[in-house]
């Protein structure tokens, strides 16, 4: 690339980054079904024992606590067999330059350029640049060197990105 690089840094990609990247995935419309299906449980329910109230709204729980704990659970298998069937490479070399951000493995190149982007969102172990809405990039906290290596990651997205897009806490 012949465009201004900005910063540079690898970071090793885990098993737990990649399951934090797919659970993030999880589509929330899928709690919202198993909020439904536990509604219409507590209401089958309440019409056969109305005098039961609390036991209605304890069973509601425990299905969609179930429900939550179930979906996660089927989320770390499947990831599992993906990180280990698609030989996820565990060294990423991340490159910001004034065109956009390029994602190097052993296995693959990427490139985001900037106007691409569609949200920057930081939770306390990471930083994730999505390209849509289930697709991004994730920048653990610890593969940056030094506080100042992470305020600069921060700045530069804050320089590139529309304002609108971007999430910090």
């Amino acid at each position: 690339m012949n465009k201004n690089t900005l910063l540079e840094f690898k970071t090793d990609f885990t098993f737990n980054d990649f399951l934090g990247l797919c659970l993030i995935k999880v589509n929330k419309l899928i709690y919202f079904i198993i909020a439904a299906i536990a509604a219409a449980f507590c209401f089958t329910l309440y019409s056969r024992l109305r005098e039961r109230v609390w036991l209605i709204a304890v069973i509601a729980l425990a299905v969609i606590v179930c429900g939550v704990y179930l979906m996660r659970l089927y989320v770390k298998k499947r990831a599992k067999s993906v990180f280990q069937r698609n030989k996820v490479s565990s060294v990423l070399h991340l490159t910001l330059d004034d065109g956009g951000i390029n994602q190097k493995s052993e296995y693959s190149e990427t490139y985001l350029a900037w106007e691409d982007v569609y949200r920057v969102r930081e939770n306390k172990d990471c930083f994730f640049v999505f390209l849509n809405k289930n697709t991004a990039f994730y920048f653990p906290k610890r593969s940056f060197e030094s506080s100042e290596t992470r305020k600069r990651f921060t700045e530069i997205i804050i320089d590139k990105v529309s304002p609108s897009k971007v999430f910090f806490r």
